[in-house]
């Protein structure tokens, strides 16, 4: 989009005559203009949590070669955040200038204002939570022994794929002794010590994940997750139950909220339920059983859960036309959790468009406004995608997914 304004061999923001790219100003552009949303958060959000952390990188960092130093999540969503307010601010044709000269003029200025802007932004106590592992990670060129980590979580998904909790330990291990940090590999821990009877090790385990950050977050809420998956497959529902219901108070993304809501429900239906929610969820079937398994769900519960679930995995093969049907039927039968009320017409947006019934697809986004600022943006998108479809152009009225008046090249 940016490679008139560009210069050098690679056309993008760069100085000494195009030959030394700013990666910041180039990855900040590509974040601002398409408004990434992360987590359900957009990049005005992720830097308001930062600024009050104290975590929000120096601008001259932001917008020159030190970005590709800093962690990776703070330096994206912190970098759009800024370009965005830049071109808001100072318009789009002061910042093609900016880019075209590889700097950003008048920086500290600029910082200062928009500093005061993020002040203003919107977050919950629920959203500070959610953000808080992903502004932990190493920077984007730092992290330590990258080859080998990557393919030690490679053996460690095939692993978690097998059910071989022998070779998990293993990974996992070797996995903590390059990156102690690394969330994904120490939850599989825990779930991996107590499906192995190592009961008190998996507790020690989890114990030392809370104790070594002082509030509930997504990765303690993962390690959590995976002990109470380990209860229910030892054969202590009872516990599992309880456990669903702890993770259910924690800050999470929606997508393992749901998952924990689900699995809970099913703890508390008939054993046909509880088993047929199992082999969906913690039993690693592959997508075409688990299209068997929740339409066999529908048949025992009254209400849209299994269309739901079915639809979930036909729209992860892009199947619509199949999927769209069921989330129709979801949606006259209920579902029963608010949660899931509302992923359920994100979906029916995504799937309404995916067929072409526009209008239809239209009326679900604009219903979903109410939820919050990076759902008002994820819609405001879809709004722009339904208008451009149909009349293969932009309708400039349509608002701009964060506070900063609308500014687009």
């Amino acid at each position: 989009m940016l490679s008139d304004a560009g210069r050098g061999p690679f056309a993008v923001a760069s100085s000494f005559g195009g030959l030394i790219p700013n990666p910041g100003i180039v990855e900040g552009a590509a974040v601002a203009l398409a408004w990434d949303i992360r987590d359900d958060l957009d990049p005005d959000q992720w830097s308001r949590i930062m600024i009050d952390r104290k975590e929000l990188p120096p601008a001259k960092d932001l917008m020159s070669v030190r970005f590709s130093g800093l962690p990776a999540r703070r330096a994206y969503m912190a970098a759009g955040s800024l370009v965005r307010f830049l071109i808001a601010t100072r318009g789009m044709d002061s910042f093609l200038e900016d880019y075209r000269q590889g700097s950003i003029r008048a920086l500290a200025e600029l910082e200062a204002e928009w500093h005061g802007y993020l002040r203003e932004v919107a977050v919950t106590p629920h959203e500070r939570g959610v953000a808080e592992v992903a502004l932990a990670q190493p920077s984007i060129f730092s992290a330590v022994c990258p080859h080998e980590l990557a393919k030690l979580r490679a053996d460690l998904s095939g692993d978690v794929d097998a059910r071989d909790d022998a070779r998990m330990l293993r990974t996992c291990r070797a996995i903590l002794d390059i990156d102690e940090h690394e969330g994904q590999a120490r939850a599989a821990l825990v779930g991996a010590l107590a499906r192995s009877g190592r009961q008190a090790e998996a507790l020690e385990e989890l114990d030392a994940l809370r104790s070594a950050m002082s509030a509930p977050k997504p990765i303690v809420a993962a390690a959590l997750e995976s002990y109470a998956d380990a209860k229910w497959t030892l054969g202590k529902p009872d516990e599992a139950a309880e456990l669903y219901e702890d993770l259910l108070a924690m800050p999470r993304t929606d997508g393992p909220a749901r998952q924990s809501e689900v699995k809970k429900l099913a703890l508390s239906g008939d054993p046909l339920e509880r088993d047929l929610v199992y082999k969906m969820l913690v039993g690693q079937s592959s997508s075409p059983v688990v299209v068997h398994l929740a339409k066999a769900l529908s048949t025992v519960r009254r209400d849209g859960l299994g269309q739901y679930l079915e639809a979930r995995q036909l729209m992860g093969q892009s199947r619509y036309a199949l999927a769209t049907p069921l989330l129709e039927d979801a949606k006259r039968l209920g579902l029963p959790t608010e949660r899931l009320e509302r992923e359920l017409s994100r979906l029916l947006g995504i799937s309404y468009f995916a067929i072409g019934r526009y209008a239809e697809s239209a009326t679900e986004w604009r219903e979903r406004g109410w939820i919050g600022a990076a759902a008002r943006a994820e819609a405001e998108r879809w709004l722009e995608r339904i208008e451009y479809a149909e009349n293969g152009a932009f309708n400039p009225t349509l608002p701009g997914p964060s506070l900063a008046p609308r500014a687009g090249p």
